[in-house]
């Protein structure tokens, strides 16, 4: 009855005023936006799709589907890794890489031990080792007569990250607490009379000196599980590749699998470029007291992690995650037990039960087919990110984790664009039939966080071969799931984004 009586006074007021202008034509209708239900039921996407949208401000899930089902959240792994890191080590934290020296320099000799010490700085390259070696030379030293020591101890020495990837994966390196140029070898061919020239860097943006630290030896013989076999050499490490595979001329980065031995021979040859003569660098612990000769400070904590997320560097997630339990006080003997360390950390920060099956990561990069999530937890840490932040610590700058994201977009060709004008950041995550996305959506009305995990267990299941890097099937699979969280995300906007 109220609602008849305000319509009909609305009506007499319009009658008993003439317009000032003719009226507006009737509004068009909107088009109904398919909800999730109906986008995930209807995209042909084999396997199963979890999804979360949550209301920021208000506390409420608007939207879910199989909220509770673990599934692999790939690379979106990296966001709890870095909410750990960040809160453990201080969003200005900085890795530190040592020179030092163990005795007296004796008319310009070293009558003792050099030792480059390891630090856990995941983005060291060949442009910060050659800052070092400056140093070793402008120090006066010109030979060493003990040994050269490469100290990796901080960290166990971990040969790759996951054990179920191809062994030619650069995205699968060793991790260790003296890493270089990301842990990987650029291998660089030209066919030549008679064979090929090859060519193996060090690979960094300003400095790319060659190594001897990786052999690759061109064979004719079948090479079984694929064109590249590693072979596991003492000192120097051994790559085998078959001619046919070549064609004329190309390049790819290898992973290394020994960092702290071939970060000490680039040094070497670095420091001999400048007239300082070292002997084979060995592994071997730093003594407790020495004389620091230099350092080389890394980025900040905040710039390394920016960048993690964006690039989603396997290493870098894990040396992150590594120094973050490191820092709570717990030597973690492998990735696995590090993770571990975090899935408590992060049980307790969102106020989960220890040992839930629904937060079970295996390392801190995602780069594992036996982590698991639900997209409850993932939302869960979102939120609780957002909620707490990051404050800065020794006059560094403050941040959050949705600032350190990657903005994405969901514009699609041929489509209208979203109803309100938006920002997305997120986290993206790939492994063969494995896709997952999570983040934070803002509109002018709205503040959502959101996960999406999909995956095909079973077709994983069927590829076990390593060497397989990319299965049949797999990259059509993961353009289908991408494209549904581009759909999900369009209508949770239309639907969600605008004022309350």
């Amino acid at each position: 009855m109220i609602r008849a009586l305000v319509v009909t006074f609305g009506a007499m007021m319009l009658m008993a005023a003439a317009p000032l202008q003719a009226p507006a034509p009737p509004s068009k209708p909107l088009i109904p936006v398919p909800d999730a239900a109906y986008l995930g039921g209807n995209a042909p996407l084999s396997g199963d799709t979890a999804y979360l949208v949550f209301d920021l401000d208000t506390g409420q899930p608007l939207e879910a589907g199989n909220l509770d089902l673990p599934l692999p959240p790939a690379s979106a792994a990296k966001a709890p890794t870095a909410i750990f890191a960040l809160d453990r080590l201080g969003a200005g934290y900085r890795f530190e890489t040592r020179l030092s020296t163990v005795g007296k320099i004796v008319g310009g000799v070293l009558k003792g031990d050099l030792i480059l010490q390891g630090g856990g700085d995941p983005e060291l390259d060949s442009v910060g080792l050659d800052t070092l070696a400056n140093d070793l030379a402008l120090s006066g030293i010109r030979q060493v007569d003990g040994r050269f020591l490469v100290d990796e101890s901080l960290y166990p020495p971990i040969e790759r990250i996951d054990d179920t990837q191809p062994e030619v994966a650069s995205y699968n390196p060793a991790v260790s607490a003296l890493s270089l140029n990301f842990n990987r070898v650029f291998l660089e061919w030209r066919r030549a009379s008679g064979g090929y020239n090859v060519r193996v860097e060090a690979r960094a943006t300003d400095l790319s000196p060659l190594t001897s630290a990786a052999v690759v030896e061109v064979v004719d013989e079948t090479i079984s599980g694929g064109a590249f076999d590693y072979v596991d050499a003492s000192r120097v490490e051994l790559w085998r590749v078959r001619r046919s595979a070549l064609g004329k001329r190309g390049n790819r980065f290898l992973p290394v699998r020994r960092p702290a031995l071939y970060a000490g021979q680039v040094f070497r040859d670095l420091a001999r470029d400048r007239g300082v003569r070292l002997p084979r660098p060995e592994i071997g612990a730093a003594p407790t007291i020495s004389n620091v000769l230099a350092r080389k400070e890394s980025r900040s904590l905040t710039e390394i992690t920016r960048d993690m997320l964006k690039y989603s560097t396997n290493l870098t997630a894990e040396a992150l995650g590594l120094a973050a339990t490191r820092s709570g006080g717990n030597a973690a003997s492998n990735l696995a037990a590090s993770a571990g360390a975090m899935n408590a950390w992060t049980s307790a920060f969102v106020g989960a039960v220890p040992g839930d099956p629904g937060l079970a990561l295996v390392n801190h990069s995602g780069l594992s087919g036996n982590s698991r999530m639900t997209v409850r937890r993932m939302v869960e840490v979102l939120a609780a990110a957002d909620l707490r932040g990051f404050p800065a610590l020794n006059g560094g700058q403050a941040t959050t984790l949705f600032a350190l994201m990657k903005q994405i977009g969901v514009e699609v060709k041929d489509k209208p664009s979203p109803r309100y004008p938006y920002v997305i950041r997120a986290k993206t995550g790939t492994l063969n039939f494995t896709s997952a996305l999570a983040g934070y959506i803002q509109t002018e009305g709205r503040r959502l966080a959101f996960a999406i995990f999909s995956a095909d267990l079973a077709k994983r299941a069927a590829y076990n071969d390593p060497s397989i890097e990319r299965p049949r099937g797999s990259r059509t699979w993961g353009a289908v799931a991408r494209n549904l969280q581009r759909e999900l995300l369009r209508s949770w906007i239309n639907r969600y984004g605008g004022p309350r």
